[in-house]
């Protein structure tokens, strides 16, 4: 693991960049903070500015499906993967409603986090990224639309390894931001994909992080995201899921069956 080990980090206020710029340019006429605001940018060029660390590695270390892993803050454990349209059918208190263009891509796993720190919504949102499966909405959420006429609004879309997710807490589907000290969850990555074709494997790549100091106001958190694992497992419906095409695969025999016989009474 790049950065530290699990050993305790020390506790560094987490306000934004941006929040610590504008406090201490406050009061500054206008044309000053632009300035500063462009020497700063223009001194993380070195550093790779805001962008996710190139990846540099030859190669990536395979992981196990039910083995925990360590990436930064965070300790992971993918369990499996299924697709659904609609996770929630049928709950009256819904986090997660019916996928308008597609279906949602879920990786079930479960996280701890390691030492006295949390785990930041930054490691949180980057320890994982789809490969290989075509089409997906920029975030879980971005689905096409339609209006009460019937005009459908499509989602943005992006490619895969692109994707965003949501992490949804598996005992009330409410989304995690972060996580406390010692705290550990059963959760679900949620990713929202462009229609229902998916493949029967699906294949993940993991990041690891650095505990560094910022190259713009010497704040210490987890960076630099890095690719460093990647994961292969089975992906299929959900049990619910199955069991809706299921449903709707003998209603359509059922018709076929109808018609089929319609058609020797008519020609009798």
């Amino acid at each position: 693991m790049a950065g530290v080990s699990d050993a305790d980090v020390p506790q560094e206020p987490r306000d934004s960049w941006s929040s610590r710029l504008v406090k201490h340019f406050l009061g500054h006429p206008l044309p000053a903070v632009l300035v500063a605001l462009v020497c700063v940018i223009a001194a993380t060029i070195p550093f790779g500015g805001f962008a996710r660390a190139e990846v540099t590695k030859p190669g990536l270390k395979q992981l196990e499906v039910g083995v925990e892993h360590t990436f930064g803050p965070l300790k992971l454990t993918i369990i499996e993967a299924s697709w659904d349209t609609d996770p929630q059918h049928g709950q009256t208190d819904r986090q997660i409603y019916p996928s308008v263009g597609g279906a949602y891509l879920m990786v079930h796993a479960k996280i701890r986090a390691v030492g006295k720190s949390e785990v930041p919504f930054s490691v949180l949102n980057n320890v994982m990224r789809v490969q290989n499966l075509g089409s997906m909405f920029a975030t879980a959420y971005t689905h096409d639309s339609i209006s009460d006429d019937g005009e459908v609004t499509p989602g943005k879309t992006v490619p895969d390894e692109e994707a965003e997710y949501t992490v949804a807490n598996m005992a009330d589907a409410i989304s995690l931001p972060s996580i406390g000290p010692g705290m550990t969850y059963d959760v679900v990555f949620i990713f929202g994909h462009r229609g229902t074709d998916f493949p029967n494997e699906l294949t993940l790549h993991t990041y690891d992080f650095t505990w560094r100091a910022s190259s713009i106001d010497g704040s210490f958190d987890w960076r630099d995201p890095e690719v460093n694992g990647q994961v292969t497992m089975p992906l299929k419906p959900s049990k619910a899921q199955q069991q809706r095409l299921d449903r709707a695969s003998q209603r359509a025999a059922r018709k076929a069956a109808r018609e089929q016989h319609k058609h020797k009474r008519a020609h009798r």
